[in-house]
């Protein structure tokens, strides 16, 4: 794994066939597929995708997809379900290295790994899903039916469907944050499912919710949509490149 993070001297997007091996060869061919389908706003993506002026970032949405997957414990259709993943052609071409599969943090999307995923991807099959309730993935029935809970449980039943479909072998599930706690609460309930676990900044999992769970459900979706807003986004992001030593720090 540590030869799968490590960092290289060239960029993201910049890739070429410099080594006689097809798998560092196929990021280019990704590269070129994804740029194809940069210009086409896909009819499950926001309108406000056309806005984003960052390379990776333009890539990894071009190459975002849908697809159906059931979550057993609750009463709904099979949820479309948004991620990026190796091509059919790539998968064919297994380096013998188990497959990763990225999860994201609270309220966010594979759009995270955007900068890592190129690089994990020229090593191995890498998978980045949107979990359920978040990202990309279909959101209606909880709309239409506001009593459906969408708790650790449906996460990593989701996940489970997911890595039946499609995955099928065990992976190393790298978590971000809260996506670290999906993993760990994931790798407890499949076992088999789960070659090792990468935690980053990772939170976890406790029993219960204690006091807040008196809390009036209106006001706990208050404080959800606060934690949602841009503007404390935006303040969170400025605090995040500012150093231990007050001065703000250069972000790549």
């Amino acid at each position: 794994m540590a030869d799968m993070l490590q960092q290289r001297s060239i960029q993201p997007g910049t890739w070429s066939c410099r080594r006689q091996s097809v798998r560092h060869c196929r990021y280019t061919a990704v590269k070129v597929h994804a740029a194809a389908r940069a210009s086409t706003i896909l009819a499950f993506m926001p309108k406000e995708l056309s806005q984003i002026t960052e390379p990776a970032a333009q890539q990894m949405a071009a190459r975002i997809q849908r697809t159906p997957v059931r979550i057993p414990s609750l009463p709904i259709p099979a949820l479309q379900t948004a991620y990026v993943g190796p091509t059919a052609q790539q998968q064919q071409q297994q380096s013998g290295l188990p497959p990763v599969v990225l999860l994201h943090g609270f309220d966010s999307s594979c759009m995270e790994f955007r900068r890592l995923y190129p690089l994990l991807e020229a090593q191995t099959d890498t998978w980045a899903v949107d979990l359920v309730g978040w990202g990309f993935s279909e959101y209606t029935p909880f709309v239409q039916n506001t009593d459906l809970i969408i708790a650790p449980q449906q996460k990593r039943e989701h996940l489970h469907a997911f890595w039946q479909q499609h995955i099928k072998r065990p992976m190393v599930l790298v978590g971000g944050s809260l996506g670290g706690a999906i993993a760990l609460d994931f790798a407890l309930a499949y076992p088999d499912a789960v070659d090792r676990i990468v935690l980053i900044d990772a939170q976890g999992f406790i029993d219960g919710i204690g006091p807040m769970s008196t809390m009036p459900r209106p006001l706990a979706a208050a404080g959800v949509w606060v934690l949602r807003t841009e503007q404390l986004r935006m303040v969170s992001k400025a605090f995040s490149n500012v150093c231990n030593t007050g001065v703000a720090c250069k972000t790549p």
